[in-house]
């Protein structure tokens, strides 16, 4: 997703951010000291280390993506009106497959969502971790601690309340992010985030 939808009015619209607060970080760790937890600026999701299923990056062909992860449900035009920001600045489609939210640019495709629900065999390796439907709070605090201790609880239009984690995509400072939003300690979606 990158950033909020102002307008969910069709069932595969994307489902509105409505309550950023921030509740139920993680208790710090007994004995833990400031050179056993890694600093923020150290965890980090490198933009263009990802790949989709281990083989596409996040903007790709369309027709690779569609023959990797299959064809969409759906394919509408936005309302450009409830859109606050986009990967690029012109016009564009969205795809939808099983709530997994795609922007379409003609021949290229930039995944802003990726739903790990219903059944999903998709999965988003980096480096070093791979997230998908199996991914859990408590696996993912192994590997981004500070991340994960700044969770916070998001009420998701459409899902409910769930369970959110900001990661950079970059060591260095920026307004992008990796939002993961868990529910019942269950990673259920990962978004490409924007803010507006």
């Amino acid at each position: 997703m990158f950033g909020c939808q102002n307008s969910a009015a069709d069932k595969n619209a994307e489902p509105e951010i409505t309550n950023t607060s921030k509740a139920n970080s993680l208790p710090p760790q007994k004995s833990e000291t400031k050179a056993q937890v890694p600093a923020l600026n150290e965890e980090y999701i490198n933009w263009d280390s990802v790949r989709i299923n281990g083989k596409l990056p996040m903007v790709t062909k369309t027709t690779a993506l569609f023959n990797l992860i299959g064809k969409p449900d759906s394919i509408t035009d936005p309302n450009m009106s409830d859109v606050c920001v986009s990967y690029y600045y012109k016009d564009f489609k969205y795809a939808y497959l099983n709530n997994t939210k795609i922007e379409i640019y003609g021949d290229t495709a930039v995944v802003s969502s990726l739903d790990f629900r219903k059944g999903s065999e998709l999965k988003l390796k980096t480096p070093t971790y791979t997230f998908d439907k199996n991914t859990s709070l408590e696996s993912l605090e192994k590997f981004f601690p500070v991340s994960v201790k700044e969770k916070y609880e998001l009420n998701v239009y459409g899902i409910g309340k769930t369970v959110a984690v900001s990661i950079p995509t970059s060591k260095e400072p920026s307004d992008d992010s990796w939002l993961l939003l868990f529910l019942n300690g269950k990673l259920i979606r990962l978004d490409y985030y924007l803010p507006c």
